[in-house]
């Protein structure tokens, strides 16, 4: 099983311990893989001056109700999740995920990496903080993990797998976006389409 994730995600982050669970309990190997996303930042309130169109005030609405979600969601299971004011960059984090790719304990990395983001409010565009998260599965930083040579390798294959946000499960050459189809993804597993 392919699992595309950017640790900036709300989604991706949510998705992540049901997925661990998922991949355990039908003995799955996951191939997690970068895909690179863009979030929008939430503010709650309008412009200082009061002018905002119609279309500016749907969008910041949507986005609200978007996030109110995912931290209920977060809260009915128990996790720390918080918001930033404006999405911070994970390219490097990424970039270091695309270079692991199959090492043993990539999954621990993933792990290490969305709770930096989304418990810690970590810069996962810094290399010091990069450099944490590997040496914490003996892997070691350097100017490898800086070039973006894998990172182009997932995406063509992102591409080539219809891949257009995260968390994204590709399973038999089928694609599931999102982590409200992991129930529909654990049927098909307990069926032995996998």
């Amino acid at each position: 099983m392919r699992v595309y994730v950017d640790f900036k995600s709300p989604a991706a982050y949510l998705a992540l311990v049901p997925t661990l669970d998922l991949a355990a309990r039908y003995n799955q190997d996951v191939r997690w893989l970068p895909f690179k996303t863009h979030q929008q930042g939430v503010t709650a309130a309008p412009s200082a001056d009061g002018a905002e169109d119609k279309g500016t005030r749907h969008r910041r609405v949507r986005a609200l109700a978007r996030q109110n979600t995912h931290l209920l969601y977060a809260g009915l299971r128990g996790l720390k999740m918080n918001f930033p004011a404006q999405p911070g960059e994970t390219d490097l984090a990424l970039a270091a995920l695309s270079a692991l790719g199959s090492h043993p304990r990539v999954a621990e990395y993933v792990q290490l990496a969305f709770e930096k983001y989304w418990v810690d409010s970590a810069d996962l565009n810094n290399p010091s903080v990069v450099g944490a998260l590997l040496a914490a599965i003996d892997v070691t930083y350097d100017d490898n993990f800086k070039h973006q040579t894998t990172m182009h390798e997932a995406a063509n294959l992102a591409e080539a797998d219809g891949v257009v946000g995260t968390p994204a499960y590709v399973i038999q050459d089928q694609l599931f976006i999102g982590r409200e189809h992991l129930p529909w993804i654990e049927r098909l597993m307990a069926q032995g389409f996998c």
